[in-house]
């Protein structure tokens, strides 16, 4: 029965997904004794918002029965539960009012951002709000209101040797990221921000200089603003590999004159006395040198394209498909480098000969086009989900991809071919029947083994996300994660698979986001979509703290043991099962 289910730890010990409160805040809440919430009202607050069935009377019932998360819950549920969520950014309680703010930022409307800003500078609220409001003002809203948080930004930085300075802070360089992340904004583009003051912060070995470090790589234009000297002396001073990697990122940005630095940090053995090996070790070592390899794109000197040259010969195919695919972008490309390309594209390493291929297909050869329409005729599946992307990048392989569709009678193949042409004319999916809430969370104490041609890899699942959980373990229950292949492996990102050679993959209903406390940090398994709702069966394993993913995409699992930092696309997940 409903009655009996048993609340998630996660409720039990709080109300509050997003993990803000600072040491002091739990010192002073130690002794309190934690409300007693119906499970009927949490399992029946769940469906509804699994279904987007958005109650304005059940939200109140939930609000009287000490289950505030509810603001949370049903922020996803449109327009209206939105504006109904608004009004509570004024409540006097304090769970409530964290609740509605982060609720407010999940809805993404900037009409809730005055008053989530006024909470974030109120000075007398708990830190914890405040926090939570300087995170949720980066999703609630628009270009127009980016001089104000900039100006938030500036003073909270200024008053970093606060108590609770450096996680306000942090909060704040952290939503103007959000903010900005997909508009490749310059420093010209923001003259209210003190990018100065931002690069000073990044010179720090803690949560604020990290996030100023992942501010500054979403950010463009920055050699006019910034000194390299500093850039340098960051990344030099850095024992966090994850900041390291954004540093060099940005470093990347002014050119040649970061050729000596990245040249150090760039490679995993001992080419040129390489840097990330001596100061961190195992894939701490890969993620820096791929940071240092990701930027040498926008150099053209000899020295580091004769560096891309030797890491062909890493052992590492990670550092070689990136050496690949960096070499292909670069300005300098010659006929050297289509000729290594071309040693690769004939490889026996799938993931390496598609890298090649993609940079032939840049530049124009059109031998590349017929090498992939091959594959996509008689090559293995991943090669052929791959081909059909290659060909769909110029008229001639279009082409090549319209005949294949009159003449194949593959039947995935052709679906694929035909969704890339014309994505509009893909048919709607379902959405997945919304299970009941117990049974939804008994997945999460479930795991799934996915038996990869890399090895084993065991994910346990997330209690905060218990619908999306669901979702992963009844698909492996009925088999439909055996025979997925890796698809897409960037190193410094995600290994994403999902793809499968089964015309039934393009029936599997949708899912919904559910926007949990966990980060996207190494390990963390994540949802694929294309849009709102539209998970199915692709995921994700981050290979770093993609901290532009936190808020966006749903995290329902994570990695417990397996070599997930060695895959390569092209793997296969030979099969899935479920275990206690």
């Amino acid at each position: 029965m409903i009655n009996t289910i048993k609340l998630p730890f996660f409720l039990l010990s709080t109300f509050f997904l997003v993990a803000c409160s600072n040491q002091s805040d739990q010192q002073e809440n130690a002794g309190e004794v934690k409300p007693v919430v119906d499970p009927a009202l949490v399992a029946e607050v769940y469906e509804a918002a699994d279904k987007r069935i958005f109650d304005k009377a059940l939200l109140g019932r939930a609000i009287d029965g000490d289950f505030p998360y509810a603001l949370v819950l049903f922020s996803l549920s449109g327009t209206e539960a939105c504006t109904t969520i608004r009004p509570y950014l004024s409540s006097t309680d304090d769970a409530i009012l964290e609740a509605a703010v982060t609720g407010a930022g999940r809805c993404g409307s900037p009409h809730a951002f005055e008053a989530l800003l006024a909470i974030a500078n109120d000075v007398p609220k708990k830190p914890s709000i405040r926090i939570a409001a300087l995170k949720a003002v980066g999703f609630a809203s628009d270009e127009d209101d980016r001089s104000q948080m900039a100006a938030s930004v500036n003073a909270l930085m200024q008053a970093v040797n606060e108590d609770s300075g450096v996680e306000l802070a942090a909060a704040a360089v952290y939503g103007l990221m959000q903010n900005i992340t997909y508009a490749g904004l310059s420093p010209s583009a923001l003259p209210e921000l003190d990018i100065q003051a931002i690069m000073d912060a990044a010179m720090r070995d803690d949560r604020l200089g990290f996030e100023a470090a992942y501010l500054l790589m979403r950010m463009q234009g920055l050699r006019a603003a910034l000194d390299f000297d500093d850039v340098a002396a960051a990344i030099e001073g850095s024992t966090q590999p994850e900041k390291t990697y954004a540093l060099l990122r940005v470093a990347g940005q002014f050119g040649n004159a970061a050729s000596d630095l990245l040249r150090r940090y760039g490679s995993v053995t001992s080419i040129e006395g390489d840097l990330s090996t001596e100061m961190f070790n195992g894939a701490e070592a890969n993620s820096v040198a791929a940071g240092a390899i990701i930027a040498m794109s926008g150099l053209n000197d000899g020295a580091s394209l004769t560096h891309l040259f030797q890491l062909l010969n890493e052992n590492n195919p990670a550092i070689k498909q990136l050496a690949l695919s960096v070499m292909a972008r670069r300005s300098d490309a010659d006929e050297g480098v289509a000729q290594r390309m071309w040693h690769f594209a004939r490889g026996d390493n799938p993931w390496l000969a598609v890298t090649a291929a993609s940079g032939l297909v840049g530049f124009g050869d059109p031998n590349a086009l017929y090498l992939a329409e091959e594959w996509l005729e008689s090559g293995s599946f991943y090669q052929a989900f791959q081909a059909v992307g290659l060909l769909s990048r110029n008229p001639e392989g279009r082409d090549l991809l319209q005949n294949y569709v009159v003449t194949s009678d593959d039947p995935v193949r052709t679906q694929l071919v035909m969704a890339t042409l014309d994505p509009n004319g893909v048919e709607p999916r379902a959405a997945r029947e919304t299970a009941t809430y117990a049974d939804a969370l008994a997945s999460t104490v479930k795991r799934l083994k996915l038996e990869t041609t890399r090895g084993d890899i065991i994910i346990e699942m997330i209690e905060e996300t218990p619908y999306a959980a669901h979702n992963f373990i009844t698909l492996a229950a009925e088999g439909k994660l055996d025979g997925m292949v890796w698809h897409r492996v960037l190193p410094g990102f995600v290994a994403q698979a999902g793809q499968r050679d089964d015309v039934g993959q393009f029936a599997v209903p949708t899912i919904r986001e559910e926007w949990g406390a966990e980060l996207h940090a190494p390990g963390t398994v994540g949802v694929a979509t294309s849009g709102p709702d539209t998970g199915t069966t692709q995921f994700f394993i981050n290979l770093m703290h993609n901290r532009h993913l936190d808020d966006r995409y749903s995290v329902f699992g994570r990695v417990v043991s397996g070599p997930y930092g060695a895959l390569q696309e092209g793997d296969i997940i030979t099969r899935a099962t479920v275990t206690p």
